[in-house]
């Protein structure tokens, strides 16, 4: 089986089985909730496992080379093999969009769990997965920008980026929704890959130079960043809900959410720059 077919094996598989946990919530099956939590629990450690992957193989690499290096002269054909196996850049971009697989899966359990109701928790140990899930009633990020302390806000240009960042991903995960429906063309490009059937030009340029240099220099740097900001930006999740499951003060959730947003303004700045002199 060729790598496209099974990556279009896999999503199919995945898209059925959020149809059978959907359909297990709509008629009320007893532990689908529980299933649905413990699906994002499994998505969330992979994740995870995979970053901590990436950031090893830069090092697996220089080993492997040197290795390599010492059987110059009785291996050369071989060397150049292991080169081409081993080249970093293309074992990062593997490991990258598994991860963007595993985030847009969580996205999609998160959508099951979102209208479910459930009795508050007399204690305090967190938010619990549904109500992670469920989406703020004010917006999550009109709410930071509107906040009463000065200290508690952000700037309209961390909450532009925000709404920039939410723009790109929902385009994205429409195009994943045409890629696994089979529709006839649609979101297709020339290329082969695949695109929202509405995503723009502008847009679809600044997925590839804004959102994915963004997502991989946070998931190998600042993970945790990268996903406060998708939750809050993305997911519409409160910035109190998040930072209480991730038991993490206030002042410190703000500090990374600031972050990930300004390093996604600044790289939008440049695009729009380019785009002006071009």
């Amino acid at each position: 089986m060729t790598e496209v077919a099974r990556v279009d094996e896999d999503r199919d598989l995945w898209a059925a089985q959020v149809a059978v946990l959907a359909s297990a919530i709509a008629n009320g099956k007893p532990g689908a909730i529980e299933r649905v939590k413990q699906e994002i629990a499994k998505l969330d450690g992979k994740i995870q496992t995979l970053v901590n992957r990436r950031e090893l193989i830069p090092q697996t690499l220089q080993v492997s080379l040197a290795r390599a290096q010492q059987e110059l002269d009785d291996f050369t054909a071989d060397i150049e093999r292991r080169q081409k196996y081993l080249s970093a850049n293309g074992r990062e971009a593997m490991v990258t969009a598994q991860i963007s697989t595993m985030t847009a899966r969580m996205a999609d359990l998160a959508k099951l769990v979102a209208h479910v109701r459930v009795p508050p928790r007399q204690d305090d140990e967190g938010a619990t997965p549904e109500q992670l899930a469920r989406p703020s009633r004010r917006d999550s990020i009109r709410a930071l920008e509107e906040a009463e302390r000065e200290q508690d806000r952000i700037s309209p240009q961390q909450a532009a980026a925000a709404r920039r960042i939410a723009c790109v991903f929902q385009a994205i995960s429409a195009a994943g929704q045409a890629r696994i429906g089979r529709m006839d063309g649609a979101g297709r490009t020339s290329g082969g890959g695949f695109r929202a059937p509405d995503m723009t030009d502008d847009l679809d340029t600044e997925r590839q130079t804004c959102y994915l240099p963004w997502t991989a220099d946070l998931s190998a740097k600042a993970p945790e960043t990268l996903r406060i900001v998708t939750q809050v930006a993305v997911f519409g999740i409160s910035l109190h809900a998040v930072r209480v499951h991730q038991k993490m003060s206030r002042a410190n959730a703000l500090g990374k959410l600031r972050d990930g947003l300004e390093r996604y303004w600044d790289l939008y700045i440049e695009y729009r720059k380019l785009q002006q002199n071009t």
